[in-house]
């Protein structure tokens, strides 16, 4: 399991990993828990903000609007690719819990 990489936008390297920071403010801009989190790209690019500004303070800057900007200008890196890859890494290694039956003899 991968649990960090580093994503380069406009030549700026940037931690993404998960962190209850990030999961918080996700909540606090979308008025949503993680779990509730839709198959979309506006929660896609929310999610990804969220991540990048939780774990770089004191580099980040952007707003959310000018972040959008920011990847929409970005051909060369890819940036948004590269965060699904991530994503996708990060479920393919979560096993699933088993709820095991406790058995007790009587």
């Amino acid at each position: 399991m991968i649990d960090e990489i580093k994503i380069s936008i406009k030549g700026q390297e940037y931690l993404i990993k998960k962190s209850f920071r990030s999961l918080l403010l996700f909540e606090e801009l979308s008025g949503k828990g993680i779990d509730d989190m839709k198959e979309s790209l506006t929660d896609l690019m929310l999610l990804f903000y969220c991540i990048i500004k939780a774990n770089n303070k004191e580099i980040f800057k952007y707003t959310l609007d000018e972040f959008i900007d920011v990847i929409d200008e970005e051909t060369a890196e890819k940036p948004l690719d590269k965060f699904n890859e991530y994503l996708l890494g990060q479920t393919k290694s979560e096993k699933p819990r088993k709820n095991k039956k406790k058995v007790v003899k009587k």
